[in-house]
């Protein structure tokens, strides 16, 4: 009977494993794709405000990957709430674990990117605006706000109060309330739906994961085009337009399509070394979403510092100004991360560590 309930535990450790390796995944991909939004930019932002003419492709491609980066971080954050968390945490130990994870790098950063606006000329330097960057959402940290409501909304309700379905009825009722708030409110109670949607599936994702672990290569192919294309299909049929029903619909599919992507093992079956090549970039994806909230905080302070050292010298190349943006945007930040974190131990609680 022991040796059951300790073979029974080691399993579930390994299946929580697997999960979390899974999600970093997915996380790695979506900083990534937070990364190159950013150094693209819309027309007051980014290489594509050098420039009069539009850049072909680029606000198409910036246009695309707004529509599902973001809904799939807090797709994940729901998940990992629902699977991770403590079941029997105080509210002393939650608000402790928040002020660690959300409050601390809130307070350390967004006065630091509203210094270095203000000496960009992006916006006008006051003392008073300095204290807003941190209470009011603005700016990237509208995330940290909104992410702030959702893990308080859930810890309440389903944790201490016990009632997934209250939780339920409120995550709709803010999600059809943002369709008539003004930025960042009703960004904030909009992506909350995300959130749920992580714990409403988190029951499921164990046996979702072992049932595309047993599908054919080609079917996961087909499975993967068919995402892709839907995904196409909402940001041509509906677009800017219907943005918030496109980014709802988007962030679900996009998720739906990383997750299949993390669960293919073997996706070249009849090429070893491409299969190797593959597993190569996802380690890569998964140190990416290791680090995700360091390149957060630091990839468009790093980005931008690159770009305006290109345009000092000289160099607004669109190729150029893009691919060393994107280089410095990505690797920039974990460089600064593997260059600090052992030597600082304020470095490290800036960005929600601890230890």
């Amino acid at each position: 009977m022991e040796k059951s309930l300790v073979v029974k535990q080691e399993a579930n450790s390994n299946i929580k494993a697997t999960l979390s390796k899974d999600l970093y995944f997915i996380r790695g991909i979506a900083i990534a794709l937070v990364a190159l939004g950013h150094v693209i930019g819309n027309r007051d932002s980014g290489i594509r405000q050098l420039y009069e003419q539009d850049i072909p492709y680029m606000g198409w491609i910036y246009n695309f990957i707004y529509t599902f980066h973001m809904p799939i971080f807090f797709i994940i954050s729901g998940i990992s709430f629902s699977i991770f968390s403590s079941s029997n945490n105080s509210y002393a130990k939650f608000i402790n674990s928040k002020f660690t994870r959300i409050l601390i790098p809130l307070v350390c950063w967004a006065p630091i990117y509203y210094i270095f606006r203000s000496l960009s000329g992006s916006i006008k330097f006051s003392f008073i605006g300095l204290i807003q960057s941190v209470i009011y959402p603005n700016f990237i940290f509208w995330f940290f706000h909104a992410l702030l409501l959702s893990t308080l909304l859930s810890f309440i309700t389903i944790k201490k109060l016990g009632s997934q379905l209250v939780y339920y009825a409120i995550s709709i009722a803010l999600f059809a309330l943002s369709f008539n708030l003004k930025e960042p409110l009703g960004e904030i109670c909009y992506f909350n739906i995300f959130y749920a949607f992580g714990i409403a599936i988190a029951p499921y994702i164990k046996n979702i994961r072992f049932r595309l672990e047993k599908t054919p290569s080609i079917l996961t192919f087909l499975l993967l085009l068919t995402c892709t294309f839907l995904m196409l299909s909402i940001n041509y049929l509906l677009g800017r337009e219907y943005g918030l029903v496109t980014k709802f619909m988007n962030g679900i599919i996009g998720f739906t399509l990383m997750y299949i992507l993390s669960t293919w093992n073997q996706p070249f079956p009849m090429f070893k070394w491409l299969t190797r090549f593959s597993q190569s970039i996802a380690d890569i994806f998964v140190y990416f979403g290791l680090l995700s909230m360091s390149i957060y905080l630091l990839h468009i302070l790093v980005g931008s510092t690159t770009r305006i050292i290109l345009v000092k010298i000289g160099i607004t190349y669109p190729l150029i100004q893009f691919t060393l943006g994107y280089i410095a945007s990505t690797l920039g930040p974990i460089l600064i991360y593997r260059f600090l974190h052992k030597r600082s131990k304020l470095f490290r609680y800036s960005i929600g560590e601890t230890k």
